[in-house]
């Protein structure tokens, strides 16, 4: 089966379809083959066209001064591996057609499988299949390549990526890169913190230009780069960089990275006045629901560790504390 991009082969067996996939002479356009270094320079966070997501007090102006603690982070392509990889059946007829999937999106490959194949998205009836995890991964581009498979041989069609396949045509958590600064005083009182994140798209992948615009900033990207601590001067400023390769949302979405370099650079602050990481945090927690009960959190799991106790060699303890649904 040979249309536009896509170059398939069906088969009696999976063994059988590999094989003959194998022999294909196919040349495909690979266009610019992209360095690891000109994608970091993509997403670096700066410039016009950021969009401010918190803002109390005027930071800029209180990091204005030589006594200014400055830190950088990345955080690089990622991917999920769960278990199994992607699979679909798909049975397109001319007047519909019925697609058993592993899907977090039955509307959505409703909506995929009418573009691919023509017909009115009502003849498609999706049955999600109770199997496997999702993680934000199965949105229908297993069920299209089904289907296309489907309609060109016209007979019923199960496929399944392996793990080549899933890595190679699925998509990544993007790329992201944070600059933050902040003052402390002698008491170890965090006074300023500006938080700079350049990002590519992560709900922003599957939105209309229309929602882009009435949200602003990425949903997806903003999770978790907010400063939770009582600092009376803050700003936190989002870029959304476009990234040469499919992005979207993997579990945690920017949860991750922005949780990563916050606070690391916490304990960055912690260490430059000679504080202990938990004290640091405990005093600079906000006196409010949500910082109470960070607070508790914080003092539960490191009572629990015995933090500050006696270390074996080989063996450290660290911590970090985010909130994110209702969750600490």
């Amino acid at each position: 089966v040979v249309e536009d991009d896509f170059v398939g082969v069906v088969a009696d067996s999976r063994v059988e379809a590999w094989a003959a996939l194998n022999e294909l002479n196919a040349e495909w356009d690979e266009g610019k083959l992209w360095q690891h270094e000109e994608l970091e320079e993509l997403v670096t966070a700066g410039g016009s066209g950021g969009v401010t997501i918190q803002k109390e007090g005027n930071a800029s102006r209180a990091l204005n001064s030589e006594n200014v603690i400055s830190a950088e982070y990345r955080t690089p392509l990622m991917v999920q591996t769960p278990l199994e990889a992607q699979a679909a059946l798909a049975d397109v007829r001319e007047d519909g057609a019925r697609i058993w999937a592993s899907t977090q999106a039955q509307s959505r490959v409703q909506e995929l499988v009418s573009e691919a194949t023509g017909l009115d998205q009502e003849t498609i009836e999706v049955v999600p299949t109770l199997l496997g995890g999702g993680f934000g991964r199965k949105l229908g581009d297993v069920a299209v390549e089904a289907a296309r498979l489907s309609k060109g041989s016209g007979l019923p069609v199960h496929l399944g990526w392996n793990r080549p396949e899933e890595l190679r045509h699925g998509f990544f958590a993007p790329m992201s890169h944070h600059r933050l600064q902040a003052t402390v005083d002698q008491n170890g009182r965090i006074q300023a913190v500006k938080h700079e994140l350049g990002s590519g798209d992560i709900l922003f992948a599957f939105f209309s230009p229309l929602l882009t615009a009435v949200f602003g900033a990425d949903i997806g990207v903003s999770r978790g780069a907010r400063i939770e601590y009582d600092v009376p001067d803050v700003e936190t400023v989002i870029w959304r960089r476009k990234l040469p390769v499919k992005t979207g949302s993997w579990r945690g979405l920017g949860f991750l990275p922005n949780v990563f370099a916050v606070e690391s650079f916490i304990d960055e602050l912690a260490h430059s006045v000679g504080m202990d990481p938990l004290q640091f945090r405990l005093l600079n927690l906000p006196d409010t629901e949500r910082g109470r009960k960070m607070r508790t959190v914080l003092e539960a799991a490191t009572d629990g560790a015995n933090w500050g106790g006696v270390l074996t060699n080989g063996r450290a303890q660290g911590l970090a504390c985010a909130h994110d649904y209702g969750t600490t």
